[in-house]
């Protein structure tokens, strides 16, 4: 397996709009067929191929993951018709029976139901009294491997259990979301994993200097951030990044002591940049901050002054010197 190696660092915080990481944001539809050894296939969506026995016929259905995790939808069996995720109301063992998947861990849960089991059209209601005491309800999961199915890299796996609470009612039995045919084809339920966040693990900035390792599900699954100096790129992580360029000029080059000089600098691939008038021991006073080009007006010269130009960007979020210039005084012993 690749692995990619961050330098991790504690940054100063910046006021710095970065993109947010990419999210899972519209449903991912489920395809292909699961296989029940009494009833057969199962068809998860009818836009695909014909696959044994089974046919799409003219209704236009899916079985979807939705953003928030919920799966919603209708699948087909030639044999036992509709079977629902969703909307089902409460399940067998009292509350909820939502079919879910776990966006960090991949597992699959809740409910899942054949309609032809319940009492009412909307598959809704107690067992059906045509079917025997079959109530159609499908326990996704019980937290035992393989009585587990798992969505990851873009399969789900394992099995679900289509009984009731006696052997008679057991119409479905075991349901098997992929593995091998009689005749040695593969078959399954599969999924396209969300493109920004595939191939997972995939690294989503969050910042100029900081970054999600986001799975297929673009849930994040740790965080860093970069070095100083450092910037982040989608897809690849921390690298060096260029420190802040400028120039600053002053005109004219030298005054009589109470004298000004005009000031004027640029960096335009800066963040922010400060203009700062300083004595030779370094200590002075800001003309200009923030502003990243500009001329102004240089507060009174008595002595030797240095004008420097002090810039930041995302990763240098401290500040460096990127340009100085010297200002000097005209002796008045040699004024004529």
């Amino acid at each position: 397996m690749k692995r990619i190696l961050f330098t991790l660092c504690a940054v100063v915080a910046l006021g710095y709009a970065a993109p947010a990481a990419a999210q899972f944001s519209s449903d991912v539809p489920l395809t292909g067929y699961a296989w029940s050894d009494n009833v057969g296939w199962i068809s998860f969506n009818c836009d695909q191929p014909d696959y044994g026995t089974n046919t799409c016929g003219s209704s236009n259905y899916e079985v979807v993951i939705e953003p928030s995790g919920d799966i919603t939808g209708h699948a087909w069996s030639s044999h036992i018709g509709w079977i629902q995720f969703g909307g089902l109301g409460t399940s067998p063992e009292g509350g909820s029976s939502d079919a879910q998947i776990d966006l960090n861990t991949g597992e699959i849960s809740g409910w899942a139901r054949a309609c032809a089991g319940a009492a009412n059209p909307d598959c809704t209601g107690g067992a059906t009294s045509t079917a025997g005491g079959w109530s159609g309800w499908v326990k996704l999961a019980d937290g035992s491997t393989p009585y587990e199915p798992t969505a990851s890299g873009g399969t789900i796996s394992g099995f679900s259990w289509g009984g009731g609470p006696t052997a008679s009612s057991s119409v479905i039995g075991w349901i098997s979301w992929s593995g091998t045919a009689g005749d040695g084809s593969p078959y399954g339920i599969t999924y396209t994993s969300i493109p920004s966040c595939n191939p997972a693990p995939t690294l989503q900035c969050t910042s100029a200097t900081s970054y999600d390792i986001v799975n297929e599900w673009c849930e994040p699954q740790s965080s860093g951030t970069c070095s100083l100096g450092e910037t982040c790129t989608d897809g690849v992580g921390c690298a060096a990044s260029a420190p802040p360029t400028g120039t600053i000029s002053i005109n004219p080059l030298a005054v009589r002591p109470g004298g000004t000089t005009q000031v004027t600098w640029s960096s335009p691939a800066a963040d922010s940049c400060t203009v700062e008038q300083q004595n030779p021991a370094r200590s002075g006073v800001v003309i200009d901050t923030g502003t990243l080009s500009g001329s102004v007006t240089s507060n009174v010269v008595n002595n030797v002054s240095i004008f420097s130009l002090q810039c930041t960007n995302a990763a240098y979020p401290g500040g460096i010197e990127v340009a100085s210039t010297t200002i000097r005084i005209i002796p008045t012993l040699i004024e004529t």
